[in-house]
């Protein structure tokens, strides 16, 4: 999927080569992972998001005019808002 043979992937996981940074990127996107997770096994406890598809939509967010980014805030801190509720009435159910 990232057009690289098992050996040269094998290479990279021991350490013997560094993919070039476009590769890097689909070794990231294809394993649902961070450049950051694969370059130092560290998980970002930065806070940052892991998941790729919401870092993709919030990144073309930032490209909104502010009015649109306020209607997107605003549909997100609805669904947030529903989401506790629903945890929080789940968890008085189980009483």
């Amino acid at each position: 999927m990232v057009d690289i043979g098992f050996s040269q992937f094998n290479k990279y996981e021991m350490g013997l080569h560094i993919p070039s940074l476009e590769k890097l990127i689909q070794l990231a996107e294809l394993l649902d992972s961070t450049m950051d997770y694969l370059l130092t096994g560290n998980h970002n406890d930065r806070g940052d998001l892991n998941d790729t598809r919401l870092a993709k939509r919030f990144k073309e967010l930032e490209r909104f005019q502010t009015e649109d980014k306020e209607a997107v805030i605003r549909i997100l801190d609805g669904m947030i808002i529903k989401n506790k509720t629903q945890s929080v009435m789940t968890m008085d159910d189980a009483k």
